[in-house]
């Protein structure tokens, strides 16, 4: 219940929400609606539907009463909540970005292995340490000894993450599934093409691309693919085709979802320039190609909201489409979780996650002639970073530097520790820009 959990989190912050905060709302409701809707419960799509209509008057001006609309919310989404419960007894939850996927196979439980890769980073952590400890060692045996199991700890870490690969036809049968419901209500004849689906990626990366996924197919129906009789009109045939097409690029992945139908309306097609490409029109939140909403599509946050998942993951969203001739999303993509070398500091309540490479020191004092680094919301003072930065160094302030390891980055800006809690990672290229007065 990830996008619900992070509803209720937006909703329990400071009075008034700023406008990015309600948008983020906005997309949530509007994936937890698409997703509801795609598994044939139109109960949960209704009420998340009703809730997109509370918080679109909230950011258009129309509802001016923030604090009972928030109440009203609340009570809304836990009323979703139990519906998702409900949901889960009897079959997928459409709450959770894991529905309708298949377990792992050979009867391996997923949280067996995401417990393996915390055991895995754990002692690739303590065995850090060691090495610290061991540093000028002259025991020859000691030090042989040390390899041997530096060695052995990483050949165990690529096992496990070599062991979370599924191959993509995991997500081959939901979308399926999705593209039947929604052409049958549209009235629409529609088929799916799959190909390269025995590419593989990390489980996680899989459960994440299943509303983006979602989404697109969801537009196909919607915006792109005609009824029969206006294809045929066309000169196309009376079914449509929804293509997937999923290659390998080293470590990252390029899925291409692309209709045979309409394409994008000429108005629109009039306004892509260089300087303004397609995907930025199009995932504007404002922006929508139709004129009401209903349980499929109509808010103008679909794409948006696409774009805001691939990017979490670390990748890209590029659209091409003309009048006519069909629409094309080509994702980008990391095919396996970041393992990432760094420091955790704490600051305040916040644990941060700075990346290893940039830190030139860990200092007591911070030195008199280097820049601060100031952080929004993160307060520091006893224990300092030195980092070397493009253009110069600069200082972090931090409360305590607990320890150098290594941690899993699944989606930008967030970091999984071993014992399962998240941190906050600090983007040295962003710290660049937040240089104030010298210490």
């Amino acid at each position: 219940m990830r996008r619900l959990a992070a509803c209720t989190d937006l909703l329990a912050a400071r009075s008034p929400l700023p406008p990015r905060a309600i948008e983020t709302l906005f997309r949530h409701l509007h994936s937890i609606k698409g997703m509801a809707a795609s598994l044939g419960h139109g109960e949960l799509a209704g009420a998340a539907h009703a809730l997109e209509d509370r918080v679109a008057a909230l950011r258009d001006g129309e509802d001016r009463d923030e604090p009972a609309t928030r109440e009203l919310l609340r009570a809304g989404i836990d009323g979703i909540r139990r519906l998702v419960r409900q949901a889960a007894a009897g079959g997928p939850s459409p709450g959770e970005h894991s529905a309708g996927l298949p377990r792992p196979p050979a009867g391996i439980d997923p949280d067996r292995l995401d417990r393996l890769l915390e055991i895995a980073l754990s002692v690739s952590a303590s065995f850090q340490r060691l090495e610290h400890r061991l540093a000028g060692h002259e025991d020859q045996a000691i030090l042989a000894l040390e390899r041997t199991l530096g060695e052995g700890i990483r050949a165990f870490r690529r096992e496990v993450l070599e062991m979370r690969l599924a191959p993509v036809r995991w997500l081959v049968p939901l979308l399926a599934r999705s593209l039947e419901l929604w052409a049958g209500e549209r009235g629409i004849a529609a088929r799916l093409e799959v190909r390269g689906d025995a590419v593989r990626a990390d489980r996680l990366v899989l459960e994440r691309l299943v509303s983006p996924l979602a989404h697109l197919a969801r537009n196909a129906v919607v915006h792109g693919l005609e009824p029969p009789a206006e294809r045929r009109a066309a000169g196309k045939p009376g079914t449509g085709t929804l293509r997937l097409e999923v290659t390998s690029e080293g470590d990252r992945l390029r899925i291409v979802v692309e209709d045979d139908g309409r394409g994008i309306p000429p108005r629109v097609a009039a306004r892509v320039t260089g300087d303004l490409p397609l995907v930025e029109i199009l995932s504007n939140p404002r922006f929508s190609t139709r004129d009401g909403a209903d349980l499929l599509a109509g808010r103008g946050v679909g794409l948006g909201a696409v774009r805001a998942d691939i990017e979490a993951l670390g990748g890209t969203l590029d659209l091409w489409s003309a009048p006519g001739r069909g629409f094309r999303a080509t994702l980008h993509l990391p095919a396996r979780l970041t393992i990432l070398d760094a420091f955790l500091a704490e600051a305040g309540d916040r644990r941060l996650i700075v990346p290893a490479g940039p830190v030139a020191a860990v200092l007591e004092e911070p030195p008199p002639d280097v820049p601060l680094l100031e952080v929004p919301g993160i307060p520091g003072g006893s224990g300092f970073l030195l980092l070397e930065l493009p253009g110069g160094r600069g200082v972090l302030p931090v409360d305590r530097v607990v320890d150098r390891r290594e941690v899993i980055a699944p989606f930008v800006g967030a970091a999984f520790l071993a014992e399962g809690s998240l941190a906050l990672v600090l983007e040295p290229a962003r710290l660049a820009a937040r240089r104030i007065a010298p210490a």
